[in-house]
């Protein structure tokens, strides 16, 4: 039983410090010799766990995916709850996520540039377990929309509406607050600024 738990310990520290690694030295820059450093195994033991550093890649961002499904499907498929207030919901609980992961947002920006192919399979290969809550919500959204209670949008347009406002304002964060310093507040304040201001332009794209 100590065995398989020390085994468990090694795996869990091999991605905790691979996830360290590639948010400050993305795919390209990390290096296995440095995980395995970090996170005090031998570099043999990360190759059992893992053979390559695509592998330990490819496991570090379906999990990130993962946490961000997590957020947003409970959310928005809770009973008994306004549409609108299940979309404010979800970004107000993406925002903070990214708040908890200041150096994810850049990072995901980076590797979608540099690597768009791999990038995409892998979202496509998660994503696609979960066909029938796509569809669950957009059907609600086409009836919402067909009787007159929201404006119709696609759930990818929808998604990608959320995620990309709530990035952008982690990103540009501290570059507004840089050059512009008599803006009159602080980067926290700022954050909360920018995450009032999302959730409104979101419901009023949602409204009539």
């Amino acid at each position: 039983m100590m065995r398989n738990m020390d085994k468990h310990n090694s795996k869990q520290a091999i991605l905790d410090a691979a996830e360290e690694e590639f948010l400050e030295m993305g795919f390209h820059g990390a290096k296995t010799s440095s995980i395995a450093k970090r996170a005090g195994v031998t570099h043999a033991m990360l190759h059992y766990y893992f053979s390559t550093k695509e592998n330990l890649y490819d496991v570090f961002i379906s999990q990130k995916l993962q946490e961000v499904k997590n957020i947003m499907f409970p959310a928005l498929l809770e009973e008994g709850v306004d549409f609108i207030d299940r979309v404010r919901t979800v970004i107000d609980k993406q925002f903070g996520y990214i708040q908890k992961h200041p150096y994810l947002p850049r990072f995901m920006l980076n590797e979608v540039l540099l690597k768009p192919e791999r990038f995409n399979e892998l979202i496509s290969n998660i994503l696609q377990y979960d066909i029938e809550k796509f569809a669950i919500i957009q059907q609600e959204i086409d009836t919402a929309s067909n009787e007159g209670k929201i404006n119709f949008i696609s759930l990818p347009n929808l998604i990608i509406d959320i995620l990309s406002l709530n990035i952008i304002s982690q990103v540009m964060a501290p570059v507004v607050i840089g050059v512009m310093p008599g803006v009159g507040f602080d980067k926290n304040e700022f954050i909360e600024n920018r995450k009032k201001e999302i959730i409104e332009t979101i419901t009023r794209r949602l409204t009539k």
